[in-house]
């Protein structure tokens, strides 16, 4: 399979392959490498050449490991128009309930947990050691941050970023296009387009460009 970036994200990624010593993994990035970790042990496509000979005679399957949402939307479109089938990548090393289920395109890292009836949707980045609680819902086109807690009955929008060590406090819902700053504590429901931050999170202001 193709991943899409090679930047943090990927490295996050490495420790979970290498381990698993899945030699079938192959990244691509658009801007010289700077880890010589992926160097050494992967291969790096940087062409859309690459791409389409890669698609065509090796695998058609990718997954975007790109934190930025609008960044991940441009670049699935783009990889589906040169010929791949958009795939979803869950890490051996997860602690998941059998009653989870993870939308296309979805990418989970390891340590993460689960309890039942977890439902995340498309093409979210959910990093890792993060926890579910029962019946979370996390819409598509999230980015999850590592050591978040997502407690019991949460409800996360679409196009939405938790920053790492964030908790979600049980049954509270979290709009479209929202972003929660690192650390803070959810304590509440919190409108579309709202930036959030602090213990106890509070609005700081709303975002006035959309994602679409």
């Amino acid at each position: 399979m193709l991943i899409i970036g090679a930047g943090g994200f990927a490295l996050q990624l490495f420790d979970d392959l290498i381990t698993s010593q899945n030699k079938d993994i192959v990244f691509w990035s658009e801007i010289e490498v700077e880890f010589d970790c992926l160097k050494d042990h992967f291969k790096i496509l940087q062409t859309d050449h690459e791409v389409t000979e890669y698609f065509t005679h090796v695998s058609r399957f990718f997954a975007v490991g790109i934190w930025d949402i609008e960044h991940r939307k441009r670049l699935t479109k783009k990889f589906i128009e040169l010929g791949g089938e958009l795939a979803t990548f869950i890490s051996p090393y997860t602690h998941l309930s059998s009653y989870i289920t993870v939308g296309t395109g979805s990418i989970l890292l390891y340590d993460t947990a689960s309890e039942p009836y977890v439902q995340i949707g498309e093409n979210c980045i959910i990093n890792k050691k993060i926890s579910f609680g029962h019946g979370a819902k996390v819409a598509s086109y999230c980015s999850i941050g590592p050591h978040t807690l997502i407690a019991s009955n949460v409800e996360i929008g679409e196009n939405t970023y938790i920053g790492m060590k964030a908790v979600i406090q049980p049954k509270v819902k979290i709009g479209k296009n929202v972003t929660v700053a690192s650390g803070s504590i959810v304590t509440k429901n919190i409108a579309d387009n709202a930036v959030v931050q602090g213990n106890p999170a509070e609005v700081r202001f709303f975002r006035k460009t959309l994602l679409l």
